[in-house]
């Protein structure tokens, strides 16, 4: 057994939601994953990358677009995802508050397995989004300063992550 395996946690769906949207928490983004034995996985791998980088932005497409396009990975964001990033997006509404799941708690992700949002849409596309005029080089910051801040540089679309201790760039 991993040592991430042994993080996984029984919970329901609605105590992820409520960490999602609190702004003291720091969790930006809910993962899904198509199967439970992904947990440990995706978390020895995202928690290596974010290691390796250490105060460096970390870009993690190299891990999580593989996912994304086979289909076993989807994502909520706590934002509206920059976009040139096309990860097909469940919004935590279509999931029922008291369905049961497993999660990993790796900040700023949860990660999580819902029996369900993987199987009813497999290999879903997300609808393209109509590119909209940005002016150049503003900075939206999307939480307060007191704690771990989301900032979408406009131009080029990016959304980055900033806390005390991991920076996480989704360019």
């Amino acid at each position: 057994m991993s040592v991430y395996q042994s993080l996984v946690d029984p919970t329901n769906f609605g105590t992820v939601v409520r960490h999602l949207h609190h702004p003291d928490r720091q969790i930006h983004f809910v993962l899904h994953v198509r199967d439970e034995s992904m947990l440990p996985v995706l978390a020895a791998k995202l928690d290596a990358a974010m290691a390796e980088a250490q105060h460096q932005p970390i870009a993690l497409g190299s891990i999580l677009d593989p996912m994304f396009a086979e289909g076993s990975l989807r994502i909520s964001p706590r934002h509206e995802l920059p976009m040139n990033r096309r990860w097909p997006v469940v919004p935590v509404t279509q999931i029922p508050s008291l369905a049961g799941c497993r999660v990993l708690y790796l900040p700023p992700f949860y990660l999580a397995h819902t029996p369900g949002p993987l199987r009813r849409h497999p290999r879903q596309t997300p609808a393209p989004r109509a590119p909209q005029p940005q002016p150049p080089h503003q900075t939206l910051i999307l939480a307060p300063t007191s704690g771990p801040r989301a900032s979408v540089n406009l131009t080029p679309p990016v959304l980055t992550l900033l806390s005390p201790t991991r920076c996480i760039h989704l360019p």
